[in-house]
């Protein structure tokens, strides 16, 4: 089998780098986890999601933080 499994869209703008992608086979390796699949639908469907760069676009995007002790 082939073919594409991450979808990766850059325009650099003189604003900065703006992208929007897709990831066909999901974040994480686990079937019980909520980001399993959660993107496979918005690949068959041809849509792609837009992708944060500053900080700002990372903490309205973010959903968990993780941080080591």
């Amino acid at each position: 089998a082939g073919g594409d499994g991450w979808v990766l869209v850059v325009e650099f703008t003189k604003d900065g780098p703006q992208a929007r992608s897709v990831l066909a086979y999901g974040e994480s390796s686990i079937a019980t986890s909520p980001w399993y699949s959660d993107q496979a639908a918005m690949y068959a469907r041809g849509e792609l999601k837009p992708v944060a760069f500053s900080e700002a676009e990372i903490a309205a995007q973010l959903v968990r933080a993780y941080r080591p002790d």
